[in-house]
């Protein structure tokens, strides 16, 4: 895809040989240079996480938004790191008796309704 040219009147100048191109992208233009996914660039600019501009109902992006987000990203050696979180883990149910937890009784079947309105169970 080609990137969408837009004539942008730079301010404070009158004359019209100030006019500058400026380039925006789509997602699949910046996922390309992010060597990422497209919908992982966009559902980033739907988190707010990376800069973006919203023109015509989609998110574009601008390569100082990409230079941005690179920065953004950025690790730098001897950076602080940070310790990573504990897995949380699930607790294993233990039969019952072992741990001194109360016995669990099982689950049973409620018996077909045709047989509870003969036996006159009063329950409709």
């Amino acid at each position: 895809m080609r990137a969408a040219q837009i004539a942008v009147q730079t301010t404070g100048r009158s004359d019209e040989s100030t006019l500058a191109t400026l380039e925006l992208l789509d997602a699949d233009e910046v996922a390309a240079l992010l060597k990422s996914k497209a919908s992982t660039v966009k559902e980033k600019a739907r988190r707010r996480e990376i800069p973006f501009v919203m023109f015509g109902g989609s998110y574009r992006w601008t390569i100082e938004h990409v230079r941005a987000i690179i920065q953004q990203y950025e690790v730098t050696p001897g950076a602080e790191k940070r310790p990573a979180e504990p897995r949380r883990r699930r607790k294993v149910k233990t039969p019952a008796g072992e741990s001194g937890a109360p016995a669990v009784t099982p689950l049973r079947a409620r018996p077909p309704q045709r047989l509870r309105r003969a036996a006159g169970d009063g329950r409709d």
